[in-house]
């Protein structure tokens, strides 16, 4: 199969490398930019453990020193297997890893963390996919979540993966967000709307990601039965698709 990959940069050629490895040809047209935004140190002075639902809030952290000694030193409670790993690379020591989502690690922290310790703070972007503050207050914690890093969209497909939209050529569409899937759906659909246009199936991480297409023709759509990376790859091995 030929294979768009979506994710941002740092995070493609952890996919691509895989489906190439199966026999796939790859194309990469990442739709999301992350901007990591400088972290204070002085965040972590009045918290108790730290949230990483993504890698990215982990990657601005690497990014300010200070701010990383400074993490390193509370207890996070990361959303699945990849995030913890990337943590412990980073020195954390202290890690409980959730089943997969941030709606699953809420319920972890709900179950287990005692919220007399002191506020929680979320490493999240500026615009929150799920709202630790929301899912966790009626369970009596405080979730900061300052915001360090941006998401930004991209404003055009790459005049390489539209032709091939166009030709048809392009059989299956990895999408790993909601706002990848908005921003795909946003750039492709004056292409796919075309009569005749042979529509590429959707490998997506979750139904919430599945929800913006929606907006486009009727096509395939599978969905991981596991939001994460391992789940992804069985939708596109050989005996699947």
């Amino acid at each position: 199969m030929h294979i768009l990959i979506t994710r941002p940069e740092e995070d493609a050629e952890t996919l691509r490398r895989p489906l190439e490895a199966m026999g796939h040809t790859v194309s990469m047209a990442p739709l999301i930019a992350i901007d990591l935004l400088p972290v204070a140190s002085t965040l972590f002075d009045d918290v108790s453990g730290l949230i990483a639902t993504s890698r990215n809030g982990l990657r601005a952290l690497a990014e300010s020193p200070a701010a990383l000694k400074a993490a390193v030193a509370f207890p996070l409670y990361s959303v699945g297997p990849a995030t913890t790993s990337f943590a412990k690379s980073l020195g954390f020591e202290t890690v409980v890893e959730g089943a997969g989502t941030a709606e699953d690690l809420a319920e972890v922290i709900a179950r287990d963390v005692n919220p007399s310790h002191g506020p929680l703070l979320h490493l999240a972007g500026k615009t929150l996919a799920f709202d630790m503050a929301v899912a966790l207050a009626g369970h009596g914690f405080s979730v900061k979540a300052p915001g360090l890093y941006r998401s930004i969209p991209a404003f055009a497909m790459p005049s390489a993966v539209s032709d091939n939209l166009k030709s048809g050529t392009i059989d299956a569409v990895v999408l790993m967000s909601p706002k990848t899937a908005e921003t795909f759906a946003r750039l492709a659909a004056s292409v796919l709307k075309r009569p005749r246009t042979r529509q590429p199936a959707y490998f997506c991480l979750s139904e919430s990601v599945a929800q913006p297409l929606s907006n486009l023709p009727e096509s395939q759509i599978f969905i991981a039965k596991r939001p994460n990376l391992a789940e992804i790859l069985i939708l596109a091995s050989p005996n699947q698709a």
